[in-house]
């Protein structure tokens, strides 16, 4: 992967469109058709907190950031890339930003993703670990995935 290639943006609400693609570019393996309006939802409220990543003037993908009232978990959201551009190493880029930001902008002591068991491993190779997994949760066929990062206690 070519660093110099990609660069990462705030959301704005004129890129919604090209996350919605993305989105659906993924149904029906990584987000299940139901999940649409949550996640358009979630962009109208919480945009402040979603990052976008480019690949020159193409929206290839975008994840999303919380956090806890606590102030303690951070959590990462509705995180996603495009699936022409899977296994090339953008996937993680935008993880370790949106983690980078939890940690030292935010200074959360844990980092929680709700994901499923298609996408789990990915998370597992950069530290989060499982804490819980409950079948069909979010469809038929689509687990939830509850893992955790320890950042610091």
């Amino acid at each position: 992967m070519n660093a110099s290639k990609f660069f990462i943006r705030p959301y704005k609400a004129e890129m919604f469109d090209d996350l919605l693609r993305i989105f659906r570019a993924n149904v029906p393996l990584y987000f299940h058709t139901m999940e649409e309006k949550p996640y358009a939802e979630y962009l109208d409220s919480y945009g402040d907190y979603y990052t976008t990543l480019w690949l020159g003037q193409v929206c290839i993908g975008g994840g999303g950031i919380n956090i806890h009232e606590d102030g303690r978990e951070g959590r990462l959201s509705w995180g996603m890339i495009h699936p022409d551009y899977f296994k090339s190493g953008f996937g993680t880029e935008l993880a370790l930003y949106r983690i980078d930001q939890l940690l030292n902008q935010y200074q959360v002591a844990y980092i929680r993703v709700r994901t499923s068991q298609h996408t789990s491993d990915f998370y597992r190779k950069m530290g989060f670990h499982e804490v819980d997994r409950i079948e069909n949760y979010w469809a038929p066929g689509m687990d939830l995935v509850d893992m955790i990062f320890r950042s610091r206690d």
